[in-house]
């Protein structure tokens, strides 16, 4: 079970409902939201699994992307 989430979007909308969409589930003490572009900062984390739905077109250097 995933202790911990850590979700990215940038818009504020998208954020409110998946905040609203953990609380449904009991998991709104294990999720933090970032509403910037996840690749303007480094993670300090090692991440286990990234899970990515829906974006890799909007990527302008998808090589770098997926890296």
């Amino acid at each position: 079970m995933a202790k911990q989430f850590d979700l990215y979007d940038l818009t504020t909308a998208r954020r409110d409902e998946a905040l609203q969409d953990a609380a449904k589930l009991g998991l709104e003490d294990r999720v933090t939201f970032g509403t910037s572009d996840a690749f303007e900062t480094q993670p300090e984390e090692v991440y286990n699994l990234v899970y990515w739905h829906a974006a890799l077109h909007h990527m302008f250097d998808v090589p770098a992307a997926v890296a």
